[in-house]
């Protein structure tokens, strides 16, 4: 019997596929409850920094808890714009991140009403918690468009 050591050796040298921990990436078509969040989260963050900048450059002298707000709303709004790029790799963290955030932005009336409502009622279907991985595990069906 002869042994062929070229097809062994190719076969042991093949690089493997990268596999990052605590990752699980769905396949299926990103929910549009997610692009939602995402642009959400980006509006937001752009209004904090203006906010940031107005605070900074048109607070009074005399006003001392100016410095503690800029600096407050300046972390916002790195938590935003960490949330929003985050929510789009489908990690788990900011699953749970971005609806313990929604929550509080649900009783401003009536803009935070009518955009994060609805996005946390699709935040939780099983849909959306299966494209990140939470929940049991279930497999994620989408209609292919021809």
């Amino acid at each position: 019997m002869i042994h062929d050591r070229g097809a062994e050796s190719a076969a042991a040298h093949e690089a493997p596929e990268p596999v990052l921990l605590g990752e699980r990436k769905s396949t299926a078509a990103r929910p549009f409850c997610v692009i939602v969040a995402c642009v959400a989260d980006f509006v937001i963050a752009l209004i904090l920094i203006v906010f940031m900048l107005f605070s900074l450059f048109f607070s009074g002298p005399g006003l001392a808890w100016s410095n503690t707000v800029t600096i407050l709303v300046g972390v916002l709004a790195l938590i935003y714009f960490w949330l929003a790029f985050d929510v789009r790799r489908q990690s788990r963290r900011a699953w749970q991140i971005q609806w313990i955030v929604s929550l509080p932005l649900l009783l401003v009336w009536p803009v935070g009403t009518f955009v994060y409502g609805p996005l946390l009622f699709f935040w939780f279907s099983t849909t959306t918690k299966a494209w990140f991985g939470v929940g049991p595990a279930t497999t994620v069906t989408t209609p292919v468009r021809r």
